[in-house]
């Protein structure tokens, strides 16, 4: 189904990069940027809305959800009553969810059940989830892969390769695995590779307000999405001091502001 679905977006998919590639000169970096961002968005939520229609989530995706439905019904990541009572899970996966010693620990002097997964992936899905349910949080993730697709771009962009190359590296990076195949599936990889390719952008820039914001949110993140993607944060944090250190620009006010 995916296979019929990805044949007939393609061509013209590329249709759009090829003219998008032949305008990039005269359009400028920042609205090539958008463009790239709004092709591949609309390229890969058409590809998404189908699987979301026909095909449940599967593997750890239902529990992320199922932590997204908890917070938006009950204010809580207790899920012992969505697991076991209410069976919330039924509003997105078919049969019966098996959670017992694989997905949860119990609470502490064995009351409730919370999930071993961190909620920072049900969180940031949580608005889109609240407002149309899966098929919300699985349009989430396509937006995140076009962001990605964009940030693709504006990287291969700032190397110098060209816009029409740069346009490229986007295009293929939505279109082609692992990205197109993880851009419909409510996991923990497509927000750790966007936050720590935004940080890739912005260690490189000179800090506005706005900069230094993300820039140490997303260090403050990731580790909230996936607790292995802390090494990305470390070494980002490291990066951090190593240039100011080296450029004597560190200013102990600014940088406690900044922790």
């Amino acid at each position: 189904g995916l296979g019929d679905v990805y044949k007939r977006q393609f061509p013209l998919y590329f249709r759009f990069i090829k003219k998008l590639a032949h305008a990039a000169a005269k359009a400028g970096v920042k609205k090539t940027a958008i463009a790239v961002f709004a092709g591949t968005a609309v390229f890969l939520c058409a590809n998404t809305l189908y699987i979301s229609s026909v095909y449940p989530p599967t593997g750890d995706e239902p529990h992320y959800l199922l932590i997204a439905e908890s917070i938006s019904k009950d204010f809580d990541i207790n899920l012992e009553n969505d697991y076991v009572h209410e069976k919330s899970y039924s509003k997105f996966y078919p049969g019966v969810l098996e959670h017992e010693n694989l997905h949860n620990i119990k609470g502490k002097g064995n009351a409730g059940v919370y999930s071993i997964h961190q909620p920072g992936t049900a969180l940031l899905v949580l608005p889109f989830y609240f407002l149309l349910g899966k098929a919300g949080a699985q349009l989430f993730m396509s937006l995140l892969a076009a962001v990605l697709a964009a940030f693709v771009f504006l990287i291969c962009a700032d190397m110098n390769t060209g816009l029409k190359t740069a346009v490229g590296a986007g295009a293929c990076c939505a279109a082609f695995s692992p990205v197109v195949f993880n851009s419909s599936l409510v996991l923990t990889e497509l927000p750790g590779a966007v936050i720590a390719a935004g940080l890739f952008i912005f260690a490189g820039q000179k800090f506005t307000a706005m900069r230094r914001f993300l820039f140490f949110g997303g260090i403050a993140v990731l580790p909230w999405i996936h607790f292995k993607l802390i090494v990305f944060s470390v070494i980002f944090y490291c990066l951090h001091y190593i240039r100011i250190i080296k450029g004597r620009r560190f200013n102990l006010k600014g940088e406690a502001v900044n922790n």
